[in-house]
């Protein structure tokens, strides 16, 4: 039997498994990480890293509404912190601390199919889609500019 239960009072539980070299597994809510991931039953499992990188899916604690979130890194600053954003997102979220992460996505399943973020298709699927949103991105500031807003 399945319960649902709050992700803010899994967190410390989480924090404890992963610290001792464990792994966890549970099913994602939100729409954030779309195509990737959906919360009509697809599943993640998290394990902790020492050192987080450009394309990692990770948990982290989002302080300015005290909730957790699942987002793909998508720039390692040279402070340390990090820049993440949503798969289905256009807002990115910068000045995320290596603290404020919790873990990072190992393997996933989606739809019954379970990969493994080591997979080449998969390494190959979130680069592409970095591009894309990254040509996005130029894109509408190039607008932006020739139309001086």
């Amino acid at each position: 039997m399945r319960k649902e239960v709050s992700i803010s009072e899994l967190v410390p539980l989480f924090r404890e498994i992963l610290s001792k070299g464990g792994s966890v597994k549970f099913s994602p809510k939100g729409k954030s990480m779309l195509p990737m991931l959906s919360d009509t039953g697809d599943e993640v499992i998290l394990v902790k890293k020492n050192n987080y990188k450009k394309y990692d899916v990770v948990l982290y604690h989002r302080r300015y509404d005290d909730s957790y979130v699942l987002h793909r890194i998508v720039r390692v600053r040279k402070d340390g912190s990090f820049t993440l954003c949503g798969d289905n997102m256009l807002l990115r979220e910068q000045g995320i601390a290596q603290g404020d992460i919790i873990g990072a996505v190992s393997r996933f399943s989606h739809n019954g199919v379970e990969r493994s973020a080591d997979e080449l298709s998969y390494k190959f699927y979130s680069r592409s889609l970095l591009l894309k949103k990254q040509l996005h991105w130029i894109t509408a500031k190039a607008v932006r500019t020739f139309r001086g807003k």
